[in-house]
Parts: C-alpha cells; structure tokens; sequence
C-alpha cells in the first residue's frame, strides 16, 4: 500500500465513519437517505482521491507536462474542500454537503486535462468545457436541490431526486468503465 493510500484513508475513513454515525441515528428519513448517499459519496471520492494522485505522480515522472503542476494543485484543493465538506457535516449535514458539492463544481469547471494510465504509459486528455458541461450542469443542480432541501422545501421528494442523479452518475461511470475495458 502506497503512502498516497494511507494518507487519503487517514484523512477519510474518520469522516465516512462520523457520516454513518448520522444515518444510523436519524430518526428523519431523509436526513438519514441523505447521509446514507454522503457515506457512500465519501467512499467513490476517497477511492478518486487515491487514484488522481497516484496517477498525477506516475504522469509527472513519465512527463513534464506543465498542465500537471496546475492538474495536481487543482486535485489536492478539491480533496482538501471535499474532506472539509464531510468533516462540516458533522455540525451541519447541508452545509457540509454543498461544501462537497462544490468542490467537485469546482474540480469539473476548471480541470482541463484528464490522465489515462496503462502500465508505464501516460496519456494526457484535454478536455474542453463541452466535454464537462454535463458534470457542471449536474452539480450545479444537486446544489440547486440541496438548497431546496435546507430549507425544508418537500424534503423527502429532494433526496429522492438527489439519489435519482447519484444512480445515474454510478450508472455512467460503470457503463464508461465497461466500454473502455471492452475496446
């Protein structure tokens, strides 16, 4: 296990562990949904976390790309955000979210590369804003939603929305992951 893996658990698995904590003792089903699709969140973003680093340290050896230096600044930003968002959940389960959620508004507006590794070679993607448009556009509604339910507005209609939108993210990424193994 790399230092990068034990780094991103360390600062993790507290949060994921606190966020659990709150589904469990809700007694607002929506509150507890809520933190039940946080949890989970905060597992697919640790496991991202682990592997945009490992990633960005292979490409920097293998290149010198200077898009990597502003890449990997971006990254370690959107993670330290991310682990602030779940660690503020603890005081305020919206807050902390919109916290997460904007961090990966962030991370989607303004990362204009993505790396593919296969073994010791590094392939360097631009990606244009068309390209990131829907993760954009998708955020900003989960942000919109969260909003809505922060202020008590139709709440278990919300989450019911928000979980709508995390199946059909998993959905595409799993459908994306097949493709590329496939070709």
């Amino acid at each position: 296990m790399s230092r990068v893996t034990i780094l991103i658990f360390v600062s993790f698995f507290p949060a994921c562990l606190l966020i659990l904590r709150q589904a469990i003792s809700s007694e607002h089903l929506s509150y507890s949904l809520l933190a039940i699709g946080l949890f989970l969140l905060a597992i697919d973003q640790a496991r991202m976390a682990d592997l945009d680093l490992r990633q960005v340290m292979i490409a920097k050896v293998n290149g010198k790309d200077r898009r990597l230096n502003r890449f990997f600044r971006l990254t370690l930003l959107t993670i330290i955000t991310e682990l602030a968002g779940f660690y503020l959940t603890q005081r305020s389960l919206g807050w902390g979210i919109q916290l997460v959620l904007f961090s990966q508004l962030m991370f989607n507006g303004l990362a204009t590369i993505q790396l593919q590794i296969s073994g010791a070679e590094v392939t360097i993607i631009t990606r244009s804003i068309g390209d990131r448009l829907r993760l954009i556009m998708a955020n900003g509604i989960a942000m919109s939603l969260m909003g809505l339910w922060m202020a008590k507005i139709a709440p278990l209609a919300i989450v019911s929305s928000l979980w709508a939108i995390a199946i059909a993210y998993a959905s595409l990424k799993i459908w994306r992951l097949l493709s590329s193994t496939a070709a």
